[in-house]
């Protein structure tokens, strides 16, 4: 500031003196008539304000931020699967937290109709084929002969015309003597065999022309058809091939839609998902290109840990397809250090900082005056305040980087000072995370109907050996049954059977060879026959429905169908215990905000027992909680399209601790019964970072702020930039140490 700028500001800040001191005046004096002495500006003395001691602060080194930050989680690779074509589902092949290889079926749809199809079409290939191959042994069989014969009579002919003989004789006339002709009796006798053997020659020739050309269009009516049928089979094997879904990569199953058996599936949609965990990528809520341009610095942190981090841009176009398709867009940002100690499904944060001054001079922007282009404080020295222009730099709100005109320990004058309370507390690491807590059901998404397998005869229910959610090995007993045979028709397809042997011995004797299509055909009948009849016998014998697998007895037909009692009539194929597979069983949890991921884990707490009395859940004296683990197995929104996010998460709990969910509960008449569990689950967990009490933050413009109190005691502002927060706390990305003591509001 020029001496000019200096005296002329001077002179306004004693104008500003005097008025102050007239006014002062006045309001001693009263509304009086007395008159005031008349003061000149050159008479004003400056006076320093009241409670200058508490109205300096230090001028202090400090990091100056301006940064945003992201919250995100780690994730890993994705890949969604959906059907070239509508399908009915059928079932899944794989299940979320499986892993998978590569062409790994992951679901498939029904295809009785087009297996019957290609079953169908196989057949009639085979069947055409056969007669095909029929057809070519017995053409080569009708071609013997005319072959034979065409060389037999085709030599004679050709030896035969070598020694033809004259057709006419010359003789002389015995009474003209002149020479005449006359028949020789020896050519008729060789025309009359050249004729002959000419004859079959040729009429064996027709044959073999006969036989050629039916051979010709038989074989292009052959081969036209075998191709149209081969083309039509692999189009149906296609066409089957889009009834399933498999994977292209390695890794875990980590989303599905939920199907039921028979229900329609569109072809335009994703159905499954499959995640490779070893490669890992983080994702944040979106961050635009054009921040990330002009970011000085960007980051990500993980357990308070920091890594660096690669930003894959995104154009607009690309922007707008997965707004559209997703309704919602999240940015993605690749781990460029080790990541060995990150996990799918830690909480993560972005941090992009758009500017920074590190070990900054700073004063609190109220010590800032400002006139024109001009900034200046004023620094107390010597209890005398004394005008200094300063240089200034960035500033986060509360701070401004002085970049000359003031040192470090410099004691300025500023509008209000900063107070703490008595109450301090030292910045300590901990963690910080959220929780989620709600109600978990068992669910079981794959499983199987055991059936009445009796076909033959008349099956009758006697009693069921298994109660709901019992556990069962394969080949317990799940149930009795009685079976009356129908010995009618056993006795008929036994004498069927007897004619048929007899049939067969019979053409066998009259020869095998003549008869050998005859006693094919029969020893298939035969075949046919003693299998039904094996069957019937089987079935006759049937008086226990065993369990086909290890599983869990989640629905019975006797505890469904009130009119199923004993001596009740079972059709074939008839449903009576849905068997579900207990290693593909999940806690299902609601999640309506879609908060949970992949990799989160879950405490499931349960009643070691509970008994029911009708309607109403009685506790006794035996009841105690426990609790096993769980992880969720699928992933959030922030990894997946829209069709594959869903209102729940799915629990994954070891085979030995689903045993016990499983036997958690117990009726009165000593039945399992499933009921609800508590689930606990943490998630946006941030572990190994400084933590601040909520209480010693203040938010200026946007920015966090604590009271740091220093060693001479003095109580300053301290900005730090904040990675997240939950009810009482907030953890520290930047800007705070381990030790420094906060003051408390």
């Amino acid at each position: 500031m020029t001496e000019r700028k200096s005296k002329r500001l001077l002179n306004r800040i004693k104008r500003v003196g005097c008025i102050a001191l007239a006014v002062l005046m006045v309001l001693e004096t009263g509304c009086g008539r007395q008159e005031s002495p008349v003061m000149r500006p050159e008479d004003v003395e400056l006076l320093d304000p009241a409670g200058v001691p508490q109205s300096f602060e230090t001028v202090v080194r400090r990091d100056l931020y301006d940064t945003s930050v992201y919250s995100a989680l780690v994730c890993p690779y994705v890949e969604e699967y959906r059907l070239d074509s509508s399908i009915s589902f059928d079932a899944y092949d794989a299940f979320p937290g499986r892993q998978v290889k590569k062409g790994d079926e992951l679901l498939h749809g029904k295809t009785e109709n087009i297996d019957k199809q290609i079953e169908n079409l196989e057949k009639s290939i085979a069947e055409k084929e056969e007669s095909y191959q029929e057809f070519l042994k017995e053409n080569k069989e009708a071609m013997e002969k005319p072959l034979e014969n065409q060389k037999i009579y085709g030599t004679a002919v050709s030896n035969m015309e070598k020694d033809k003989p004259e057709e006419f004789l010359v003789e002389k006339d015995t009474e003209t003597g002149e020479d005449i002709q006359i028949e020789n009796p020896a050519y008729a006798e060789w025309n009359r065999l050249y004729r002959q053997y000419d004859g079959m020659y040729r009429s064996a020739i027709q044959t073999i022309m006969e036989l050629e050309e039916a051979l010709k269009e038989r074989t292009e009516l052959y081969e036209l058809d075998h191709t149209y049928d081969l083309l039509q089979l692999k189009r149906l094997k296609e066409d089957r091939s889009n009834y399933r879904l498999s994977s292209d990569m390695p890794g875990s199953v980590v989303a599905m839609q939920l199907f039921t058996e028979g229900e329609y599936v569109g072809g335009d949609q994703s159905l499954v998902a499959v995640g490779d965990m070893s490669r890992k990528l983080i994702r944040s809520e979106f961050v635009a290109k054009t921040y990330v341009n002009k970011a000085q610095e960007i980051y990500a942190v993980v357990n308070g840990k920091r890594y660096e981090v690669e930003y894959e841009p995104m154009e607009t176009e690309e922007y707008d397809r997965l707004k559209l398709q997703n309704g919602y867009v999240y940015s993605t940002f690749y781990l460029k250090d080790d990541a060995d100690e990150v996990k799918i499904g830690d909480y993560a944060v972005i941090v992009l900082k758009k500017q920074s001054v590190e070990n900054a001079l700073t004063v609190p922007n109220g010590a800032l005056n400002r006139e024109g282009l001009l900034s200046y404080v004023y620094v107390l020295k010597d209890g005398e305040r004394v005008y200094t222009a300063v240089s200034t730099g960035m500033t986060d709100g509360v701070y401004t980087e002085i970049r000359s005109g003031l040192a470090e320990g410099d004691k300025v004058l500023t509008k209000q000072a900063v107070t703490g309370g008595a109450e301090t507390m030292k910045v300590e690491y901990g963690e910080l995370y959220n929780t989620f807590t709600a109600l978990g059901y068992l669910y079981y998404p794959s499983s199987q109907w055991v059936t009445n397998p009796v076909k033959y005869g008349t099956c009758y229910y006697v009693e069921s050996l298994v109660s709901l959610y019992q556990q069962v090995k394969k080949g317990d007993v799940l149930g009795r049954v009685r079976v009356t045979p129908d010995t009618g028709t056993i006795e008929r397809y036994e004498r069927k059977l007897q004619r048929e042997r007899e049939r067969l011995d019979d053409l066998k004797k009259a020869g095998e060879k003549e008869n050998e299509k005859e006693i094919a055909r029969r020893e298939e009948t035969i075949q046919d026959l003693e299998k039904l009849l094996a069957d019937m016998r089987k079935d006759a014998a049937v008086t226990e429905i065993r369990a086909p697998r290890d599983g869990i007895i989640i629905r019975m037909a006797s505890a469904e169908w009130p009119g199923l009692e004993e001596g009740s009539m079972l059709y074939s194929g008839q449903e009576l215990y849905l068997l579900a597979d207990e290693q593909l069983s999940y806690l299902f949890v609601e999640d309506p905000n879609n908060v949970l991921t992949y990799g989160n884990q879950a405490e499931i707490s349960f009643l070691n027992y509970l008994t029911y009395r009708g309607d109403q859940l009685q506790i006794t004296d035996r009841d105690k909680e426990n609790s096993v683990a769980g992880e969720i197995v699928n992933l959030n929104k922030m990894s997946l399209s829209k069709e594959l996010v869903s209102g729940f998460s799915l629990l994954k709990v070891a085979a030995e601790d689903m045993s016990k969910l499983m036997g958690s509960t117990e009726t009165e008449d000593g039945r399992w019964l499933l009921t609800r569990y508590g689930v606990t689950v943490r998630y946006r967990e941030m572990k190994n970072v400084l933590l601040v009490p909520k209480r010693a933050v203040k938010t200026i413009s946007g920015s966090t702020y604590v009271k740091v109190k220093l060693e001479n005691g003095e109580i300053q502002y301290r900005s730090f930039v904040a990675g997240g927060s939950d009810s009482t706390y907030y953890w520290v990305v930047e800007g705070l140490t381990e030790g420094m003591e906060i003051c408390l509001e």
